[in-house]
């Protein structure tokens, strides 16, 4: 598990384009915006190579259509979205990050009954 602030819209290197997703899909997430934004991203991956459900998480209060808009119905579904004043992950979202994403991943591995570390 880990997290990771990307810069949206602009910065030092303007010209550079972020795309998120592993190398083997065909599908990934490409952030996009017109202005500087702070967006963090949780992910996490498994030693057997596997990947959970990425949680993005955008400073505001409101849930904005346009975050989404580039994205098929598909892509909408593999993914989580949070909100908080500055963009950043606290307390509240790392705990629906943990109960919505990584508890039900780990309760339909093949085998539940062996341990599982989170680091």
């Amino acid at each position: 598990m880990d997290e990771k602030g990307l810069q949206l819209g602009g910065g030092r290197k303007m010209g550079r384009q972020r795309v998120i997703g592993a190398a083997e899909r065909k599908t990934v997430y490409r952030a996009k915006s017109d202005k500087l934004e702070l967006v963090t991203l949780i992910e996490c991956v498994t030693a057997s190579g596997g990947s959970l459900s990425p949680l993005f998480i955008f400073s505001g209060k409101r849930f904005q259509k346009a975050w989404l808009e580039d994205l098929t119905e598909a892509q909408k579904n593999q993914i989580f979205v949070g909100l908080s004043e500055n963009g950043w992950t606290d307390e509240v979202l790392g705990y629906l990050w943990f109960t919505l994403i990584y508890v039900p991943y780990v309760q339909n591995r093949p085998d539940p009954s062996l341990p599982c570390l989170l680091v």
